[in-house]
C-alpha cells in the first residue's frame, strides 16, 4: 500500500477522493440484504393512505407528532434511508476531522449494519440532529431552521433522546426570544396532530404501548437493551452508578479527555438503557460518536461468538452495556480538540 493510499484512509476527511469514497459506500448500501420484519415497512406503510388510522394497527408504537417526518421516511424509500444514513455518518466524520478508517469503523460496524438491515430510522432521528447542530454554528443565516429542525427529528423516537436534549439546548445557548419561538413551533408541530381523530391520536399512541401486540412484544422481550425490562434491573443500576462515580474521578484527574461527543453519547446511551424499550439497531446511533477499533473488534467478537445463544439475549443489557464502555474508554480524542472544546 503506498504512502498517498494510507495518507487517504488516515487523514482527516477534507479531500474530494475521500468525500466521493463516502457517496460510493452509501451507495453500496443500496444493495444491502434487508431481514425482516423492515422498519421501514412496518412504520411508513399506510401513512399516505390512512394516516388518521395507523394505530388501529396495534403494531405502530411511533408517536403521533412523529406522523409528518415519518412521511417523509416513506418517500425517500429503504434504499434512500440507508444511503441518507451512511452520508450522515461521513458528514459527521467530516465535522469532526476524522479519517476515513474511523468512518468504515462506524458504517462497517456489527450494530450499524444490523440498522441497515432493516432500513431503520434511529441514524436519522439521533444522529443526524447533531449534524445539523454543529452545521448551525457555521451558517447564521439558517441557524434557527437547521436547529429546529434538529430538536424536532429527535422527537421521532423521544425515549433515547430524553436526556440529551436538555444538554444540547445548554450548549447551543439559543437567545431567550429564539428559545421561546423554538418551543412554540416545537408545540405547534407536536400538540394539534396529536388531538386529531377520534379518540385522540394520542390516546390511541398510548393504548399501543400499554398493550402491545403479539408481534411487539416478542420483539420486544428478545431486542430490548433496556435494564428495566430484566429481572436484575437494580444490580445493573447499581454498577451504572459506580461507574458514573469513577468516570467522573477519572475525567476530573485528566487521566480521560472527556469530549462533547462523549456527552452525546452517554446520554444517548443512558436515555436508551432506562427507557422502558429500546432496540439494538438504535444502540449504533450512540455509538457513532465514540467510534473505536478496539470496540469494532470486540462487537465482531460478540455476534460470532455469543448472538446466536440464550446467555446473548438473557443479557443482552450487560452485554451492550460492555460495548459501550469499551468504546468510551478507547475513542480517542486529541489534546488540542479537547482544548478547544474546553
Amino acid at each position: 500500500m503506498t504512502r498517498k493510499t494510507l495518507d487517504l484512509f488516515l487523514s482527516p476527511i477534507n479531500h474530494k477522493r475521500q468525500v466521493i469514497i463516502i457517496i460510493v459506500s452509501s451507495l453500496l448500501f443500496i444493495f444491502m440484504p434487508q431481514l425482516p420484519p423492515s422498519d421501514w415497512e412496518l412504520n411508513t406503510v399506510g401513512l399516505f393512505e390512512n394516516i388518521l388510522n395507523v394505530y388501529q394497527n396495534p403494531s405502530y408504537v411511533y408517536p403521533p407528532w412523529a406522523l409528518i417526518p415519518l412521511c417523509l421516511y416513506r418517500l425517500i424509500g429503504p434504499e434512500g434511508t440507508r444511503i441518507l444514513s451512511v452520508i450522515v455518518i461521513g458528514v459527521l466524520c467530516k465535522q469532526q476531522q476524522w479519517s476515513l478508517i474511523k468512518f468504515f469503523t462506524i458504517t462497517l460496524s456489527p450494530y450499524f449494519l444490523a440498522t441497515m438491515t432493516k432500513s431503520n430510522i434511529d441514524i436519522i432521528s439521533y444522529v443526524l440532529p447533531i449534524v445539523l447542530i454543529n452545521e448551525a454554528r457555521n451558517h447564521r443565516r439558517f441557524q434557527f431552521i437547521l436547529q429546529l429542525i434538529a430538536f424536532y427529528l429527535l422527537l421521532i423516537k423521544p425515549q433515547g433522546a430524553i436526556l440529551l436534549i436538555p444538554f444540547l439546548l445548554m450548549i447551543i445557548r439559543i437567545p431567550v426570544r429564539k428559545s421561546l419561538l423554538l418551543g412554540i413551533i416545537i408545540l405547534l408541530l407536536t400538540v394539534p396532530i396529536s388531538f386529531l381523530s377520534n379518540p385522540p391520536l394520542i390516546l390511541q399512541w398510548m393504548n399501543n404501548i400499554i398493550n402491545p401486540s403479539p408481534e411487539n412484544k416478542f420483539y420486544w422481550s428478545i431486542n430490548n437493551i433496556s435494564v428495566i425490562s430484566k429481572e436484575y434491573t437494580f444490580e445493573v443500576i447499581l454498577v451504572i452508578f459506580f461507574i458514573i462515580l469513577i468516570l467522573l474521578g477519572l475525567v476530573r484527574k485528566k487521566v480521560i479527555l472527556w469530549s462533547q461527543n462523549h456527552w452525546i453519547s452517554s446520554l444517548l446511551f443512558l436515555s436508551m438503557i432506562f427507557s422502558p424499550y429500546t432496540s439494538q439497531q438504535s444502540f449504533s446511533s450512540a455509538l457513532a460518536f465514540i467510534p473505536s477499533g478496539l470496540s469494532f473488534l470486540y462487537q465482531i467478537v460478540i455476534i460470532v461468538f455469543l448472538s446466536y445463544t440464550d446467555i446473548y439475549f438473557k443479557f443482552l443489557p450487560i452485554i451492550i452495556m460492555s460495548i459501550f464502555m469499551v468504546s468510551l474508554l478507547t475513542s480517542k480524542i486529541t489534546i488540542s480538540s479537547y482544548e478547544t472544546e474546553k
